[in-house]
């Protein structure tokens, strides 16, 4: 069984088929809210594993147009929601859970 942390995201965001995602640059944020899948750019979230209990975004395209490096795997310590329904992702607050 997964941490509650990894399915708190999919919580949060009310287990959304898609999320749009953004990126504040000067604060380090990554931000993600629900969206209609079939909107343009719509990243979908896809179930991941035997159970189902993961989530997954394959995000990689986001990450290499933001210029994020992503050798390593890391955990978002305090993901929080905004007023407007957008996960905040604070890349200044993450524990590294992968080596180089």
């Amino acid at each position: 069984i997964p941490p509650p942390l990894y399915r708190a995201g999919a919580v949060l965001l009310g287990a959304p088929a898609a999320v749009e995602m953004m990126f504040l640059g000067n604060e380090r944020i990554i931000g993600l809210r629900p969206v209609d899948p079939t909107r343009r750019n719509a990243f979908r979230v896809t179930q991941h594993g035997k159970t189902g209990n993961y989530k997954r975004i394959s995000a990689s395209a986001f990450c290499r147009h933001i210029r994020l490096d992503t050798r390593r795997t890391v955990l978002f310590d305090q993901p929080e929601i905004d007023n407007d329904g957008v996960m905040m992702l604070d890349m200044n607050s993450t524990i590294t859970v992968s080596k180089l």
